[in-house]
């Protein structure tokens, strides 16, 4: 096939094609790129105007030269961007490092007495705190400690009456407070406060009822000061008296001074612990103050659902009735709150219902 061939008329017109792309290329494939035309047509159109030619070489090498330019200095921007954000986050870990070591620093050069909430409702505890916020010893509460408190202060109780009262007393005497960030990713909070303590046993001493708590500390050679607790048990009878809706959460069993739930599923029970924002329904758990239990029960022809929010650790008394209710039909569960719809589903399926 014959090749045809351009008339002069294409080749003075490509010639100013060529003439503009030559403003922004810096090559001539650059040329070829933009124009469509070829590389042996490209020199057919220029050989016919050689100072064209020559002027389009020493655009493209100029263009060359200025492209270079812009990439070196681009180049040394995005260096330079670089080193900036990587001097700005060295910066920001020195002062981490900085602020974290001042922080431990003020945490070693603290002597005094750790606060286990556990010492709520021990006979002259106003007394006791009293006497130490006279002295130059510090009191020091745990982050773990007023987290306690704070969910305690909240019943009618006396160990709500004596949180509420240490939760007052820290803010209105700072001077003979100490609260201090500790970790708090051990299994058990007492774990974490006991930590603290080992960590800093040469300048404090733990406070706390809590027998277990306390044989725990003495292991790792903590100064421990144990409170014998001493509520009498007509504590009981009064707030059985004072809320009608109080009661004993028969599931649970006391180890110490702890309250744990170890059977959470049986072929007529379901139980469920929500604490924190978290569900847990087998295995052994601790109840604190503050949580909410489930207790679904089958029977004969009926489905019995409890809502239990835990007020004390005691043995008895130990929770107050929420909500409770009785379904004959299965197929027609009558609660508004999703969660307890989502509890009595699952329980639901666990049973074949």
């Amino acid at each position: 096939m014959a090749i045809q061939k351009r008339t002069q008329k294409e080749i003075e017109k490509d010639c100013k094609r060529l003439k503009e792309a030559a403003k922004t290329a810096t090559t001539i494939k650059e040329l070829e790129n933009s124009t469509g035309l070829s590389y042996v047509m490209i020199n057919t159109t220029l050989s016919k105007h050689p100072t064209i030619f020559k002027r389009i070489k020493e655009q493209l090498a100029v263009n060359k030269e200025k492209a270079e330019a812009e990439a070196q200095k681009q180049k040394e921007l995005e260096a330079k961007a670089k080193a900036e954000e990587k001097a700005k986050k060295d910066a920001m870990v020195k002062e981490t490092k900085q602020s974290e070591t001042v922080t431990s620093n003020k945490n070693d050069d603290i002597s005094g007495f750790v606060i286990d909430a556990s010492i709520t409702g021990i006979e002259d505890l106003r007394d006791i705190l009293s006497e130490i916020c006279s002295t130059q010893d510090k009191l020091i509460l745990t982050s773990v400690t007023i987290k306690e408190l704070e969910k305690m202060q909240n019943f009618k109780d006396i160990d709500g009456n004596d949180a509420r009262y240490i939760l007052a007393l820290a803010v209105e005497n700072h001077n003979s407070f100490e609260t201090v960030l500790i970790d708090e990713t051990l299994d058990t909070p007492d774990d974490c406060i006991i930590k603290y303590c080992a960590d800093h046993k040469e300048s404090v001493t733990l406070l706390t009822s809590d027998k277990t708590m306390a044989l725990k500390a003495r292991m790792y050679s903590v100064q421990v000061h144990y409170f014998k607790q001493t509520k009498p048990t007509t504590n009981f009878k009064t707030i059985s008296n004072t809320n009608s809706k109080v009661r004993t959460l028969i599931p649970a069993n006391r180890i110490g001074n702890k309250l744990f739930i170890s059977k959470f599923q049986t072929h007529t029970m379901s139980i469920s612990i929500y604490s924190n924002n978290l569900e847990y329904n087998d295995g052994i758990r601790e109840l604190t103050v503050g949580d909410d239990v489930f207790i679904a029960t089958k029977k004969s022809d009926y489905i019995t659902f409890a809502h239990y929010k835990m007020i004390s650790l005691y043995a008895e008394n130990n929770c107050e009735l929420i909500c409770s209710k009785r379904f004959y039909d299965y197929n027609d569960i009558d609660v508004t709150d999703s969660t307890y719809k989502s509890f009595i589903k699952d329980f639901k399926l666990r049973h074949d219902l």
